[in-house]
């Protein structure tokens, strides 16, 4: 019985590698429960290709040795790689690099199509990372999140892939450090400037690139956000090169300590980045503000820590430089508006007047403003779509404007509907006859 049963099987798995098998007994052999049938129907170049198409998932390198995959790739109108599914296509190059077959893989798998592999496919990446094609591996630099795949390429023996790890959204803190010491200026330079690095700040390599041999790369590394005081102090704030300097005097990670020592420089181009850094202080942005020199000033203007006094008047700078150099409405303090609606010239109280995100008690101050021309812009403000709001601020702003000495003013309030019905009453009896008329 064991004899026949031997027999039975050997002529099953005979059926199963002969090529003149006709191909319906092949499907139904492939889904045989034993093992060796199955692989033997995935080297049968006689099996309909949906079967083999089944069958590659786990049997891949059967299906390689099979000579029809070759006939295939020569008879075919269009490239193999666009015939099978994505997984099929995943599955022959996760043989292809495991049988070192890279002459194969070209054929039948190009470039063009492995760049778009997703590297984040259980293992894919890993065997992207080892692509013979420098492109494929620049492809997984670039993206990759995975520690092992970034520490695998960062020794990587083309200078364009350490270039695209180099800069990484999502680069690690150790090859970070690793690739500091690269000898080309480009990767130095993109690592200079990744401030995107992932883990601890000391364990980055910003260290070794502040003392590089190239002066861009300390200059890149010193306005990076994450390097460490620790590092300004040791090496940056000391380095001879003026250029290395004012990047630094710019980097908001100096602090206020370093950027007081920074301070004593008769360099105009070092005082004027120290001037925008936000860790400067009120009395060294008051120095700036007062200086003879118009890039110092504009410095000043261009900080939300300038004294309110000293902003103002910035505002309205002899020198365009400095006028168009003001950090904005948007980015300045209470105490300015406060300062300015009293305080300030014509210019800038009109465009308050204007402008959105005034208080009420700004905006009341505006409204009685002694220049009429401040309170036109009022009016105008009122009269705008973008500020057409029933609230009782403006209610009041309304009734404010509608008493203005200017008849046009007043005029323009008669058609606004947030003027009282009381107000309006009152307006039937003005002095000025225009008035009287569009009340009526």
């Amino acid at each position: 019985m064991v004899l026949e049963a031997t027999s039975e099987f050997d002529l099953i798995r005979a059926t199963a590698s002969d090529p003149l098998t006709a191909p319906s007994e092949l499907s139904r052999l492939s889904g045989h429960s034993n093992l060796s049938v199955r692989r033997l129907v995935a080297c049968n170049p006689n099996t309909p290709e949906e079967d083999l198409l089944k069958l590659w998932n786990s049997y891949g390198d059967c299906v390689l040795k099979n000579s029809i995959i070759d006939i295939w790739a020569i008879t075919e109108s269009r490239p193999l790689c666009e015939k099978l599914p994505n997984n099929v296509l995943v599955s022959l190059y996760f043989e292809l690099c495991r049988g070192g077959q890279l002459e194969k893989m070209e054929a039948l798998i190009p470039e063009s199509f492995r760049i778009k592999f997703p590297i984040n496919l259980r293992t894919l990446g890993f065997w992207m990372a080892q692509d013979p094609s420098p492109s494929v591996r620049k492809a997984v630099a670039y993206r990759t999140h995975q520690r092992e795949l970034q520490v695998s390429l960062a020794t990587d023996p083309n200078t364009g892939v350490r270039l695209a790890l180099a800069g990484n959204y999502n680069l690690c803190e150790y090859c970070h450090r690793v690739m500091a010491s690269d000898p080309e200026m480009k990767v130095q330079m993109a690592l200079a400037e990744n401030d995107n690095v992932k883990g601890e700040a000391e364990e980055m390599g910003f260290d070794i690139l502040s003392i590089s041999d190239f002066e861009v790369v300390r200059a890149e590394a010193a306005k990076n956000r994450l390097v460490t005081s620790k590092i300004i102090e040791h090496s940056l704030i000391h380095d001879e090169s003026p250029f290395v300097q004012e990047w630094l005097a710019g980097n908001p990670a100096l602090g206020k300590e370093l950027h007081r020592r920074m301070q004593d420089t008769d360099d105009v181009g070092v005082l004027a980045e120290l001037g925008k850094n936000k860790c400067a202080d009120p009395e060294f942005l008051k120095r700036l503000a007062e200086s003879k020199n118009s890039m110092l000033r504009a410095a000043a203007a261009a900080n939300p820590k300038t004294p309110p006094a000293d902003q103002v008047r910035l505002f309205g700078d002899i020198d365009p430089t400095v006028r168009n150099a003001f950090v904005g409405l948007a980015y300045c303090s209470r105490k300015f508006f406060e300062y300015a609606c009293t305080h300030g010239g014509r210019e800038l109280k009109c465009r308050l007047a204007k402008s959105a995100g005034q208080n009420r008690e700004h905006l009341r101050t505006l409204a009685l403003d002694p220049d009429p021309k401040v309170r036109s812009a009022l009016a105008e403000r009122l009269r705008d779509g973008c500020f057409q709001h029933d609230t009782e601020t403006n209610q009041e702003l309304v009734d404010l404007v509608s008493r203005d000495e200017c008849p046009k003013n007043r005029i323009a309030m008669v058609w606004d509907r947030r003027l009282s019905a009381n107000r309006i009453d009152e307006m039937a009896l003005d002095p000025d006859a225009e008035v009287r008329s569009n009340v009526a």
